[in-house]
């Protein structure tokens, strides 16, 4: 997420993190790295903090 949205275009790679299936997360991207995540939630349902997720990407 850091470098999708990185504030200089230099940084910035990885474009396919946005595009997800089965999963929402909500975020603000001008929060500093590792606050800019606020809720996450798979299938509907808010991220289990105890629960292991698998994804997939290309």
């Amino acid at each position: 997420m850091n470098n999708v949205f990185a504030k200089a275009a230099e940084e910035r790679l990885g474009g396919w993190v946005v595009k997800f299936k089965g999963i929402k997360i909500f975020f603000n991207t001008f929060d500093e790295n590792g606050k800019r995540v606020k809720e996450i939630s798979v299938g509907g349902k808010a991220l289990a903090p105890d629960k292991a997720y698998n994804i997939c990407a290309c």
